[in-house]
């Protein structure tokens, strides 16, 4: 594992890359290429946010409002909203500033976010109000930890299971105990992987998607929740509605990636109002709350045969979207108990 290092301790998973090292190889964060941000309805209609977003009236909506208020936009924005729906009002209404110095807020290390504010509130000519202050500071905590844990994200992601590795090899041999406890593995190679629902003989073929994040999602499910999982495996092995665990599993991270990567799960972690310092072990609470509502989701569809889960993986993360754009400060994506 190159400039890694893989940590189970507490009874959860951590992995931890060194900062240093983290920027050398391209994880830097700051202006970092995502694919289009999904729209998410923050009220108002359709109508009017298209309209709000012609610069020309949306500077003339900024300045009237200006006028009455007496207050800049951010400011109303603190002053009006709560959760989610205030942080993305706010991380929209940097990204559009024709401001430069406004707009780099969005782009600064985390260590220089109370400055920027302070600069901020020169710049509108607003007083230094604790309260707002606060709010700017955690909105800007909110949206640079949800740039940093989505590029560790894509950190391990890219990192390729290898047989060689023994950290690699103890967490997929911690998979099978966690999820076979009462049976030992008679070997590495071996037909008896299929029992936990992957492809061949060799797990290690199966992660070449998701590299090693999938086997992390996989081992933290199983630990930190480990009644759920066994259900889900449990219901894999049904005679008519069964599944290929681990192979649904790893399609789990990546439907978990692609809503982090497109900007959906901003509202799940944005609505997280007592910890802005996102981590790994935050994204894979969702990854469990995904295979955990999938599973269910699957057995109530009552599928045909296993040939029918492209139509209803679809059907569900269409639902989760919907739920996610639709009802953003209603959302909170945590496993039931």
């Amino acid at each position: 594992m190159t400039d890694t290092s893989l940590l189970v301790a507490n009874s959860s998973i951590v992995y931890t890359c060194l900062s240093n090292k983290m920027n050398g190889d391209g994880m830097s964060w700051v202006g970092r290429s995502r694919k289009r941000e999904a729209e998410i309805s923050l009220g108002g209609g359709w109508l009017f946010s298209f309209i709000y977003r012609i610069v020309f009236l949306r500077s003339l909506i900024k300045f009237m409002l200006r006028l009455i208020t007496n207050k800049c936009e951010v400011v109303s924005i603190l002053d009006r909203y709560q959760g989610c729906e205030r942080t993305l009002r706010i991380e929209e209404s940097l990204k559009l500033s024709k401001n430069p110095s406004v707009r780099s807020m969005l782009n600064e290390e985390s260590s220089n976010i109370e400055t920027s504010v302070d600069n901020f509130a020169k710049i509108k000519k607003i007083p230094v109000d604790p309260v707002y202050r606060a709010g700017l500071v955690q909105a800007l905590n909110q949206i640079h930890s949800y740039e940093k844990l989505f590029s560790q994200v894509d950190y391990i992601r890219k990192e390729a299971y290898d047989s060689a590795n023994q950290k690699h090899e103890v967490l997929l041999q911690e998979l099978w105990d966690l999820l076979q406890p009462d049976r030992l593995l008679p070997e590495r190679i071996s037909k008896h992987w299929g029992d936990i629902g992957f492809q061949g003989d060799d797990p290690k073929t199966d992660f070449r998607g998701m590299g090693l994040l999938g086997l992390i999602n996989l081992v933290y499910f199983a630990k930190e929740h480990n009644s759920h999982a066994l259900q889900a495996l449990q219901h894999s092995h049904h005679p008519k509605y069964g599944y290929s665990y681990a192979i649904v599993g790893i399609n789990l991270t990546s439907m978990a990636y692609e809503l982090m990567n497109n900007g959906l799960l901003r509202v799940h972690f944005y609505n997280n109002q007592d910890d802005s310092n996102f981590n790994l072990l935050h994204f894979n609470e969702v990854y469990c709350f995904l295979f955990s509502e999938f599973d269910d989701f699957w057995m109530k569809s009552e599928p045909e045969n296993v040939m029918a889960f492209g139509e209803i993986r679809s059907n569900f993360l269409l639902q989760l979207e919907e739920n996610l754009t639709k009802t953003p400060a209603k959302m909170s994506l945590i496993i039931r108990k």
